[in-house]
């Protein structure tokens, strides 16, 4: 075995010659009987920069990337359908949880049991679990493809069973303590007056959190009470259309506006094109709030108000669903449905001619309504 410019080893085993790089364990056939031929081959290699094991960073650092990801736009090519928000959704899954565990494996050496037991031991839902495990599955599979690995070793790695539970909804006695009406009790439990206005909005209005971060004063119109919600924080923090790739707008009770009002006097950016809930990075303002920083601020304030969570599902969702359960009763089910953003065949052709200041206005009649709702 003799170690070729210190860059890797070269050997014959039968009639052909092998090589490995000094970081690899397996070796890589020539398929050259002469050895000539085949050192020329594994420098050929070399000088076109081509490594047959990269590690899984190397090798996944444009993957799903939108406009750059060869994988995504081969799919476009076939004719298959992928968006931008499922390419934003998966690096995210790629950045956020695959990479930080396996990226410095080399691919040949990602292991399926060690991946296996790592997805079970996520706190997150068996759903989620499986589209980590499909994320890293497309990547392995290209990989494959472009004989960087002999199999895809998550092909045999089956799904996960449904685990899912429904989102539990808040109690009005709860929602009394987690937002007393004093603001000092109120910055008590949520320590400043930016989370305390972003939960109580969320809470009020039935915005995700998406929604909620990617808001700017410009779309809030004080003088009716109401909210435009036309855009959305992606999963990779860009920002986006909302989930159903339509604006709307809210009707907010007397309590939100104030405390809108009270949180725009205490921040450094209360300009038209600033937001509302901006980044926490005060160098960089425009750039929105990370999503677990909220989910993360929102558990601290559930513990600070000891809101019982034991056996009960509250995740910062529940506002939205604590929002639907008690409008329901309350509101004609279109004027709901238009407002939190579910999509029907019927809600579109109905509202695809009214402009979304125009459908403020015929919201206001239940102005009444929703203040009483939250008192």
């Amino acid at each position: 075995m003799d170690l070729i410019e210190n860059k890797f080893y070269f050997r014959k085993r039968g009639k052909y010659w092998y090589y490995r790089f000094k970081d690899e364990k397996t070796y890589h056939t020539t398929k050259q009987t002469n050895k000539s031929l085949a050192m020329s081959y594994v420098i050929k290699i070399i000088n076109e920069g081509f490594h047959k094991n990269p590690t899984l960073d190397q090798y996944a650092k444009d993957f799903y990337k939108w406009g750059v990801c060869k994988w995504i736009k081969r799919q476009h090519a076939k004719g298959k359908s992928f968006a931008v928000t499922m390419a934003q959704s998966r690096r995210g899954q790629l950045e956020n949880y695959i990479l930080p565990k396996f990226g410095n494996k080399k691919l040949s050496d990602i292991n399926p049991i060690a991946f296996e037991d790592w997805v079970i031991s996520l706190d997150l839902s068996n759903a989620t679990k499986n589209q980590i495990l499909y994320t890293l599955k497309i990547i392995l599979k290209e990989a494959k493809r472009g004989g960087l690995i002999k199999y895809n070793p998550l092909l045999e790695v089956e799904p996960l069973g449904s685990n899912y539970k429904k989102r539990d909804a808040f109690l009005m006695d709860e929602l009394k303590i987690m937002f007393p009406w004093d603001k000092e009790e109120l910055t008590g439990i949520w320590e400043t007056p930016y989370y305390a206005t972003l939960f109580y909005l969320m809470l009020t209005t039935g915005m995700r959190v998406g929604e909620a971060t990617a808001l700017k004063w410009k779309h809030i119109v004080f003088d009716l009470s109401a909210i435009l919600i036309v855009q959305a924080v992606k999963n990779d923090n860009t920002i986006g259309t909302t989930k159903s790739g339509k604006e709307r707008s809210v009707i907010m009770p007397g309590r939100t506006v104030e405390l809108l009002e009270w949180w725009k006097e205490e921040t450094l950016f209360p300009n038209n094109d600033d937001f509302v809930f901006h980044g926490l990075d005060i160098k960089n303002p425009e750039k929105p709030i990370n999503r677990s920083t909220v989910l993360k601020n929102f558990k601290k304030g559930l513990e600070r108000a000891e809101i019982d969570t034991e056996d009960r599902n509250l995740v910062v969702h529940s506002l939205r669903h604590t929002y639907n359960t008690r409008m329901r009763a309350l509101i004609p089910q279109d004027d709901l449905q238009y407002m939190v953003g579910h999509n029907s065949r019927a809600m579109t052709e109905r509202y695809d001619q009214t402009t979304t200041l125009d459908k403020i206005k015929g919201l206001l009649p239940q102005k009444d309504v929703i203040n009483k709702a939250w008192e």
